[in-house]
């Protein structure tokens, strides 16, 4: 298992999504930003910012509603916890159309 910010990988992503549910995309950006060698965790660090920056932007467009963004965010809950068990067991779970982008751009 590789190091990662003095932390072993799979612990170091994990973190970074638990800590994603209380700050938005501010963990994911300073964990994609501080890793430079990691792919694993820069390709959940990206994952995470996606996936929240795409909740921000759904909330402001449908800020009228009170139904989609409450569906948007239960998404991102369950989605989060499930990738926080993924990325504990090691394993680079993409969810489906983010994780494309988050293999490419990290």
């Amino acid at each position: 298992m590789r190091r990662s910010l003095g932390m072993d990988q799979n612990v170091a992503a994990m973190v970074m999504y638990l800590l994603s549910l209380a700050f938005s995309f501010v963990p994911g950006l300073v964990f994609f930003l501080l890793e430079k060698e990691n792919k694993f965790v820069r390709f959940h660090s990206m994952q995470s910012l996606i996936m929240n920056a795409a909740l921000i932007i759904v909330c402001i467009l449908t800020f009228w509603t009170f139904v989609v963004p409450i569906i948007a965010g239960l998404a991102v809950l369950v989605y989060t916890i499930i990738l926080c068990v993924k990325s504990y067991q090691n394993e680079m779970y993409k969810v489906p159309l983010v994780g494309k982008f988050a293999d490419n751009w990290s």
